[in-house]
């Protein structure tokens, strides 16, 4: 097996690809990096894996045939957990509550994650980043909740393999035994992904969001248990029927 990782460069989201370079080198598989502009000539077996942005991997999944996994960002059987209003509908309909003075966060449906950046709108001039969206896109939107920080938890075979800051306050810390009920509550989970939790200002421990396993970010986690986590996604990706 061989693991093409996109060449590191000076963007924000590299810091994962050499992450994933160490990592994927420390458990002694032949690592190749690649440029963007060579990925349509790069020579892929079927054992092989690519470490890149969700774009290039989903890329790699269709050149090796494999399909492209669609996960809710608050499954089902944890809604209860989110703590706040989740729904979807035309992002014409998000434009005009914030014009009455709402605010809410909107994020892409999980099939068109590279459609735009989630983002919390409060006022009009937040609208602008997703003006070129037909009004009858469908968006995920949710009841705006601020937290005092947020958290990432790595989640690998049901076992939590880490979990690291990422915003707001460092000492500011979630309740533990919401991530394990929130684990053991996601029955159908992905064999590798990363569980999103975040404290509200009134102390409660609220699920913000999980992400699949197959190209995430990590926020710190350490190089050996990331590639670690990137390969089982891949592997049960290979498999599934």
């Amino acid at each position: 097996m061989t693991v093409h990782v996109l060449r590191p460069d000076e963007s924000a989201f590299s810091i994962n690809r050499q992450v994933a370079l160490v990592g994927f080198s420390l458990r002694g598989e032949e690592v190749r990096l690649f440029d963007i502009d060579d990925f349509d000539n790069l020579p892929l077996a079927q054992t092989d894996m690519v470490v890149g942005g969700i774009g290039v991997v989903r890329r790699a999944f269709k050149r090796l045939g494999l399909e492209a996994p669609v996960i809710d960002s608050v499954p089902q059987t944890m809604a209860e957990l989110a703590g706040r209003k989740i729904w979807r509908c035309p992002i014409i309909d998000a434009r005009h509550a914030v014009e009455r003075g709402a605010s809410l966060f909107i994020k892409p449906l999980p099939a068109q994650l590279k459609q735009f950046t989630g983002q919390p709108l409060r006022q009009f001039s937040d609208l602008l980043p997703t003006s070129h969206l037909p009004d009858d896109t469908i968006v995920e939107c949710a009841e705006l909740t601020p937290f005092a920080s947020e958290y990432r938890a790595f989640v690998m075979h049901g076992e939590i393999i880490g979990l690291r800051h990422y915003s707001g306050d460092y000492l500011t810390f979630p309740d533990t035994s919401f991530i394990r009920e929130a684990v053991a509550k996601y029955h159908d989970a992905p064999a590798g992904y990363a569980l999103d939790v975040g404290v509200a200002e009134d102390g409660r421990t609220l699920l913000v969001e999980v992400n699949d396993g197959y190209a995430i970010g990590s926020y710190g986690l350490p190089p050996l248990r990331y590639a670690a986590l990137i390969a089982a996604r891949w592997e049960e990706l290979r498999h599934r029927p």
